[in-house]
């Protein structure tokens, strides 16, 4: 998988973030995980999104625009 954010991704590596992500997800909704492996799981999540070119939107910055 590619490791430039600004090289473009395949079809194939879209597929791969996608799959991790649905994993990363099923991690932070399990009641069994700990707050350590949530947290590690959110942290690979958001590269994944990252790489895919979303952008996770912060809350409180989104307001303070206003």
């Amino acid at each position: 998988m590619s490791n430039q954010l600004n090289e473009p991704l395949s079809f194939q590596e879209k597929r791969e973030l996608q799959r991790l992500i649905i994993q990363q997800n099923q991690v932070i909704a399990s009641d069994t995980a700990s707050p350590v492996e949530k947290a590690e799981a959110n942290r690979i999540k958001s590269e994944a999104l990252l790489k895919l070119g979303v952008v996770p939107i912060d809350p409180a910055k989104s307001l303070s625009s206003f």
